[in-house]
């Protein structure tokens, strides 16, 4: 299995900005479940990241928060 390339915190803020923005909540964006669990929280350069996992699917993905 090949890595996808990972992507900066500026793409990251921008993709987040683009889902949550609609409606409310983070939904999985392999299976649409919004059960979504908190993996892992750190700060860095002043911005708040959460590694979520999907309790459907098992699908990964981090969020931004400012």
């Amino acid at each position: 299995m090949t890595e996808k390339p990972r992507k900066t915190l500026a793409e990251m803020a921008g993709e987040t900005a683009k889902i949550e923005g609609g409606s409310r909540g983070i939904a999985c964006r392999e299976c649409g479940c919004r059960d979504l669990r908190v993996e892992t929280t750190r700060r860095q350069d002043g911005l708040i990241l959460r590694y979520r996992k999907c309790r459907n699917c098992g699908a990964h993905r981090a969020t931004i928060e400012t």
